[in-house]
C-alpha cells in the first residue's frame, strides 16, 4: 500500500474492506452551546502517525483478541482497522488503552482511554470515517500527579467470529501486534519476521499535537457508590494553562440518563474543604452517557475557555446524581512530590444542599487537557506549595506565575527526530533553546522545503507532517533538519523518509 496524504486515501487504500472503527462513546447534546474553534468536533487528518497494509487473514473466535501498539509519542483523533471480506458475525469491541511495554499487556492500573462495540456482520462492507470524541491526548507535562503512557488499538470478539488483516513483515517503526487467547494469559506475537496489524492511526493536525495533559490522577482502583449525588476533587496545574476539556474514569452504569450531570471548575484558593453552598463555576458542562464498559470519558463543548494559574488551588466537581460510578485512586502513601503537591483533598456528598463528607485515602480519577501557555516553566520543574499550606508568613498561596529560567545557561541546543526512518510523520524534540527557535527542513540539495516559525519554548515538539509546508507530500529520500535559536546555536538531525 502506498500513503495517501488524504485520509479519505488512507482509509480506502487499506482494503476494499477496510473498517474505520466508529466511537460510540462520543456524546450528542440536545440543545447545547456551539463549540469552539479548535480540535474537539470532527478534526482534520493532516497527520497519519503510524500505517500498514497486509492481505494475510487473521480469524478471531470468541473472546479472543490482538493489540496493535502505537509508537509515536502522539495525540491520536482516529484510528482504522481492515477487516477481510470473508464470514463475519456476532459483535466486537475496540478500546485505546494505555499499553504497558515491559509486561506487553494494556495497562492494569487504569480503564480503557476510549471503548468501541459494534456489530460484526456489516463491517466488510461498510468502510466509514471514525473520530474519538475528545481526541485521546498521550502527551503529558513533567509535573502532572501520574503522567499518562504508550497506547495501544486493543480489539476483542465479543460473540462470534471476525476476521482481521496483518502483515507479516510490516514497517519497522510499527510495534509487533499481538494476540491474545480466549481464556486470557499471556499475549504471543502473530506470525512472521515482523507482524503489524493492517491499520491506520489519524493524528488530527499541529493544534491538537500541541495539547498535552495538563494534570491528571490515571490509576483506577476503586469506584464511587450510588448514595453520591456530587463528587470534588481539589487540584493545582503545575504552568500558566489554557483548559479545553475534563475527563474522568466511568465505571458501568446500568441506569438510563434523564438529566443532564455537569463536570466543572470552581475557585478553592484559600479554602481547605468546600463550602455547602459553592461559589459559581469558572466554567462547566453537561454530560450524559450510557457506560456499557468502563471508559475514561468528557462532557459537551466548553462555550468558552478559561486559563488555570499555576500555584492555585482549584475544584474539580462531577456531579453523578446517584446515577454513575466514577473511579478513584486509593492513596498508599508512596506517591511522588508532584502528585502530593498537586493533588489535594476529594470529598462527596449525598444531596445537593447537604454537607460534604471527606473521601479519606481517595483520589478522584481525572485528566486535564490544555494549552500550556508561554509562561510556563519550559526548562527544570515547579515547585509548588502543597495545596492549602500557608505562606511563611501566614497568608494562603494566591496565583502567581513562575518565571522561566534562561535555558541558554543551564543546556547545550539538541535535536533529534524520531521515528527514523519515518514513513509519514515525525516529530522534531529539542532541549536547550534560548529563546525562539527556528526549524528548518531541507533536502539532500539543500533546498528549504518546509519550516516551522520560531517558538519561545526551551525545550518542546514540533510535528512535522513529512511534507512541503504547501501541503504536497515529498518523495522518500533524505531530509536535513536544523534548529536555529535566539542566540545563533544550531543543532541538526537527519532524518530517512520512506514511502
Amino acid at each position: 500500500m502506498k500513503p495517501n496524504r488524504s485520509w479519505i486515501g488512507v482509509v480506502f487504500t487499506l482494503s476494499i474492506a477496510s473498517l474505520l472503527v466508529v466511537a460510540a462513546v462520543a456524546p450528542r447534546a440536545i440543545g447545547r452551546a456551539p463549540a469552539l474553534p479548535g480540535v474537539l468536533a470532527h478534526p482534520s487528518c493532516d497527520l497519519i502517525l503510524q500505517q500498514s497494509d497486509g492481505n494475510q487473514p487473521l480469524p478471531l473466535n470468541y473472546r479472543e483478541g490482538v493489540v496493535q501498539p502505537i509508537a509515536p509519542p502522539a495525540n491520536v483523533a482516529a484510528c482504522s482497522l481492515t477487516v477481510d471480506p470473508t464470514y463475519n458475525y456476532g459483535f466486537a469491541r475496540l478500546n485505546l488503552v494505555q499499553w504497558d511495554p515491559v509486561s506487553l499487556m494494556p495497562d492494569p492500573a487504569t480503564v480503557a482511554l476510549r471503548t468501541v462495540s459494534f456489530s460484526a456482520s456489516p463491517m466488510p462492507w461498510n468502510p466509514s470515517r471514525a473520530e474519538f470524541y475528545p481526541p485521546v491526548v498521550t502527551k503529558s507535562l513533567p509535573n502532572v500527579a501520574e503522567r499518562p503512557g504508550p497506547v495501544a488499538i486493543d480489539w476483542r470478539s465479543e460473540g462470534g467470529y471476525v476476521t482481521m488483516r496483518f502483515n507479516n513483515n510490516g514497517p519497522a517503526e510499527a510495534p509487533t501486534a499481538l494476540r491474545y487467547p480466549s481464556g486470557g494469559g499471556a499475549s504471543t506475537p502473530l506470525s512472521g519476521e515482523h507482524p503489524v496489524l493492517s491499520h491506520a492511526v489519524c493524528g488530527g493536525d499541529r493544534a491538537l499535537q500541541d495539547l498535552q495533559v495538563v494534570q491528571s490522577v490515571m490509576t483506577t482502583t476503586v469506584l464511587s457508590d450510588t448514595d453520591c449525588f456530587e463528587l470534588i476533587q481539589r487540584f493545582r496545574v503545575p504552568v500558566l494553562t489554557r483548559l479545553r476539556w475534563i475527563e474522568v474514569a466511568f465505571g458501568v452504569n446500568p441506569h438510563p440518563i434523564y438529566f443532564d450531570p455537569v463536570m466543572a471548575i470552581v475557585d478553592a484558593a484559600g479554602q481547605s474543604e468546600p463550602p455547602v453552598t459553592l461559589p459559581p463555576s469558572l466554567i462547566e458542562a453537561p454530560y450524559a452517557y450510557f457506560v456499557s464498559a468502563p471508559f475514561w470519558g468528557s462532557h459537551f463543548d466548553f462555550d468558552h475557555y478559561i486559563t488555570l494559574e499555576p500555584e492555585h488551588d482549584y475544584w474539580l466537581l462531577v456531579r453523578v446524581e446517584h446515577r454513575y460510578f466514577l473511579y478513584s485512586r486509593l492513596l498508599t502513601g508512596g506517591e511522588s512530590q508532584d502528585f502530593t503537591a498537586n493533588i489535594g483533598p476529594s470529598f462527596k456528598r449525598t444531596a445537593f444542599d447537604s454537607n460534604w463528607i471527606p473521601n479519606r485515602g481517595r483520589a478522584l480519577c481525572f485528566r486535564l487537557i490544555g494549552e500550556p501557555l508561554a509562561r510556563q516553566m519550559p526548562h527544570g520543574r515547579l515547585r509548588p506549595r502543597p495545596l492549602g499550606e500557608a505562606t511563611p508568613d501566614g497568608r494562603m498561596p494566591q496565583p502567581s506565575i513562575a518565571t522561566p529560567t534562561d535555558p541558554s545557561r543551564s543546556a547545550a541546543l539538541s535535536l533529534r527526530v524520531a521515528p527514523n526512518p519515518a514513513r509519514g510523520a515525525s516529530f522534531v524534540s529539542w532541549s536547550g533553546a534560548a529563546g525562539a527557535l527556528r526549524i528548518e527542513v531541507m533536502d539532500a540539495q539543500g533546498r528549504l522545503v518546509a519550516a516551522n516559525s520560531g517558538r519561545a519554548s526551551a525545550a518542546g515538539q514540533w510535528l512535522w507532517s513529512g511534507a512541503r509546508d504547501d501541503g504536497r507530500p515529498l518523495p522518500a529520500g533524505v531530509y536535513f533538519v536544523r534548529g536555529t535559536d535566539a542566540a545563533g546555536r544550531v543543532a541538526s538531525d537527519r532524518v530517512v523518509l520512506i514511502r
